[in-house]
């Protein structure tokens, strides 16, 4: 029977690609060896649950192969990294914990190849087929220390599984890596000159990115494959740069729907700081050159952001900027660039928002010194409408036209620059006593508009005379007959139309807009028909004269008593008591009345409504303005009844709603697993204060994601405490504790999410191994006569090899016994 100093008989041929755990078992059962994890064993140290332990070495010697080869195809395995067949990869891009394989390849040839063990390569490039781990027999993965070559336990032959055909995806990723682990030709790529592990960290890094913007990397990493997050970030470089561009745009879009400041890491979250720390090797500043591009293209970060080399500079002016500079109010230097139809870039919440310089200079010339329309009906002694019918007219310069009265911007010299023109035009005769008249009162009482009056006095039509000393408007002097004489039209202007029928300017221009008021002759000289003031007066009537008539304390409730009669009104002004209606519709008061006669019960209080259904009050204030949820129609206080309550929680659920009926922490898992099953929101923040689904799709995603993540039972181990706790137990630091954790040196299992180790584990642990640490106090030394550094490194000079040591872990660790020995060979232990 084959031993450690005695080589297998039998020999089978190593290929390129075998790993020495894989020539071992062929080896062994081409020998006849049945027990498979005795044959390991034998060949490595009894303590290695895992592969990594085996000796490439000897492995070869048993197996009559060659050393050199051998180790070249064998995984070497340290906690962070894995050299195998010349190339370098990331710990966690590496595991042989379980088999897997392709079937199509283990029928060509039955060996194991130690591609297959890299946990990112997903596929067979030779056979475009996924790589499958499970032969038939459930919850029986395919171990190696359990199982044959080419079966299962069972019997179950592993080269007829059926493996399903890979993606397009995956089989460009795999092929480019087993192609390079194997030195078969292919074309030189930029990736070349990356290790391994650097290469997938970059795929996978961005293949989370594409996948899930808001979870970290571990997060994503349940519930997607590292093989498939490979596959994805490896598209994106391969379609450079359409493919990388269209990631950004998908970033920056998302973040245009969240609520926050401008910048570069609003806009493309901590993916801008990991492009921004990648070295500068040919894609790191590809990379980086895109996003600088992206985000100076659509103004996403700040002038002087640095994303490697110069700082960003822009030849623009940000609107908060412009703002300042023309001395107005940020919203109102907005409504000033839409008027003037100037336009930004960067729009977008989170976004900088931008007007190129030479416009914002040029309009910084014009703004310059402005005045507002009340400093110009100042200067002018007029009224605010008047001065609207000048501008319109064209005797006033304008900077930007307002709505109705308010909102208009005028050159500092618009009002003494038209003062000095019409003072030109008037004559010089004394006045007739009791004729003449100011100009603005005289044009009132012809019933025609200012801008009419004044273009008679230009057109030379109308003889006027000046009084004062000082240039005014009050000065220039008419006759208020000779005015009436040149109206062309029945009618009279606006600004006295406005004061016949009790309305301010801006409710009459809404009329206008409306239609339901008719004005006639050009802009700046309109006139309202007298005809079609009466017809007016006839058939519309406004809210304040319908309130006292609907015995209603205010102007709001007399609104919804004639809504809930299905009267709304014609013309809606910035106030409830600028509401206008149809007289028609409103001459049956009675029927209103009725409608209303009667109170509604008062619904609940909307504060406890809002707690029922899992929001704040504030979010049930924006569902009743959405008309999500109706309020009771003519109820005095505005409730909402039970039935609409029932209604709407049959209908919609929110997040927290969710999460509170499924027992889930958070709402991020549930936002996920909407999005993923493709169920929108009917509302979401940053519109609303939170998400709202439709519940009876809601409920059926929530419950397949509960169902298919059930915990799944664990096996009794014993009594068992954290590991933090553990290592306070065997007096190591965390880290140290992490550290022989993750090698499996100190066995451990996880519960939920925590990972725990068993008392028996610890005992088994104490027995067996010895911190540096604690050989120093048992050399005697302490606190006060320095720590065991000093034994450490006097024992590994006398050839005591650690069982782990720095950089690789934290700390120390040796064999007790050989430690012991070691130390009474060094006369290191106190008499």
């Amino acid at each position: 029977m084959a031993t450690m100093r005695s080589p297998f008989p039998g020999r089978v041929k190593h290929h390129i690609d075998e790993p020495a755990y894989s020539l071992l078992l062929r080896t062994s059962l081409e020998n006849g060896m049945v027990l498979i994890h005795k044959m390991f064993d034998m060949a490595g140290p009894r303590e290695a649950s895992s592969l990594s332990k085996l000796s490439p070495d000897e492995v070869a010697r048993l197996c009559k192969a060659d050393p050199v080869a051998v180790a070249f195809a064998t995984p070497a395995v340290s906690p962070s990294r894995v050299d195998v067949l010349g190339e370098t990869f990331s710990a966690e891009h590496f595991s042989i914990n379980r088999r897997r394989w392709c079937p199509q390849c283990l029928g060509e040839n039955g060996y194991h190849r130690v591609w297959w063990d890299i946990t990112a390569v997903s596929s067979c490039p030779f056979h475009q087929v996924k790589l499958v781990s499970n032969c038939g027999c459930e919850n029986r993965p395919v171990q190696w220390r359990h199982n044959p070559m080419l079966r299962c336990r069972r019997g179950h032959e592993l080269h007829r599984v059926a493996a399903p055909a890979a993606t397009a995806e995956a089989l460009a990723l795999d092929g480019y890596i087993v192609r390079r682990l194997l030195q078969i030709d292919q074309p030189a790529s930029s990736f070349d000159g990356m290790a391994m592990s650097e290469f997938l960290a970059l795929c996978e890094r961005l293949g989370q990115v594409s996948k899930s913007r808001d979870f970290k990397l571990m997060q994503v990493r349940r519930s997607i494959r590292p093989g498939e997050l490979c596959a994805e970030g490896f598209r994106i470089l391969s379609n450079w740069p359409d493919a990388f561009q269209e990631l950004l745009n998908r970033l920056n879009a998302e973040s245009e729907r969240r609520a926050g400041r401008q910048g570069v890491i609003k806009a493309y979250g901590e993916f801008y700081l990991w492009v921004r720390e990648l070295p500068d090797h040919e894609i790191g500043l590809a990379m980086k050159g895109e996003l600088r591009r992206h985000a100076e293209a659509h103004l996403t970060l700040k002038a002087g952001t640095d994303l490697g080399g110069a700082p960003v500079r822009f030849d623009t002016v940000t609107v908060e900027e412009g703002a300042r500079r023309c001395g107005l109010g940020y919203v109102r230097f907005r409504d000033l660039l839409a008027k003037l139809e100037i336009q930004v870039r960067g729009e977008g919440q989170g976004a900088r928002i931008d007007i190129r310089r030479d416009e914002f200079e040029h309009l910084e010339a014009r703004v310059k010194g402005f005045k507002i329309l009340k400093q110009v009906t100042t200067e002018l002694g007029i009224d605010a409408v008047a001065v609207a019918e000048l501008a319109r007219g064209g005797h006033l310069k304008v900077i930007a036209e307002g709505t109705g009265g308010s909102d208009w911007l005028f050159p500092h010299s618009a009002a003494s620059d038209f003062l000095a023109k019409l003072w030109t035009r008037a004559g010089a005769s004394s006045p007739e006593p009791g004729r003449y008249v100011p100009l603005a009162a005289a044009a009132k009482s012809a019933e025609i508009s200012l801008t009419q009056a004044v273009d008679a006095i230009f057109s030379g039509e109308v003889v006027s005379v000046r009084g004062g000393k000082e240039p005014a408007l009050s000065a220039i002097l008419a006759d208020p007959a000779e005015l009436a004489s040149k109206k062309a039209l029945d009618g009279v202007a606006l600004s006295v139309a406005a004061e016949d029928l009790g309305l301010r300017q801006s409710v009459l221009d809404e009329a206008l807009a409306a239609g339901v008021l008719k004005v006639a002759g050009p802009p700046g000289q309109q006139l309202v028909l007298h005809r079609a003031l009466a017809e007016f007066k006839r058939k519309y009537v406004g809210i304040v004269e319908l309130r006292p008539l609907l015995n209603v304390r205010n102007f709001q409730l007399a609104v919804e008593r004639l809504a809930g009669a299905g009267i709304m009104p014609v013309v809606t002004g910035t106030r409830v008591s600028d509401y206008i209606y149809r007289r028609g519709a409103v001459v049956d008061l009675d029927r209103a009345s009725q409608h209303t006669g009667t109170t509604p019960a008062r619904g609940r209080n909307r504060k406890d409504i809002a707690k029922e259904l899992f929001m704040e009050a504030s979010m049930l204030r924006q569902l009743v303005e959405a008309d999500l949820i109706s309020m009771q129609p003519g109820c005095p206080y505005g409730s909402i009844s039970d039935g609409e309550v029932a209604r709407f929680k049959a209908a919609y659920a929110t997040s927290s709603d969710l999460a509170k009926v499924f027992g889930i922490e958070g709402w991020k898992t549930i936002i996920t697993q909407m999005e993923q099953n493709g169920v929108g929101a009917v509302c979401r923040p940053p519109q609303f204060d939170a998400f709202l689904f439709p519940r009876p799709e809601a409920l059926r995603v929530m419950q397949s994601y509960v169902d298919a993540n059930k915990p799944v039972a664990l096996p009794d181990r014993g009594p068992s405490v954290t590991l933090k706790e553990a290592g306070a137990q065997l007096g190591m630091a965390y880290n140290m504790a992490t550290d022989v954790a993750r090698a499996n040196i100190l066995p451990n299992h996880y519960q939920g999410r925590a990972i725990m180790v068993t008392l028996a584990d610890i005992e088994a642990f104490r027995k067996r191994y010895i911190l540096g640490n604690e050989l120093g106090a048992l050399a005697g030394r302490d606190e006060h006569r320095g720590s065991g550094a000093a034994v450490t490194n006097r024992l590994l000079e006398h050839g005591l090899k650690p069982i782990c040591r720095r950089p690789q872990f934290y700390s120390y660790l040796f064999e007790r016994s050989a430690a012991l020995e070691a130390m009474k060979r060094a006369n290191l232990l106190p008499s």
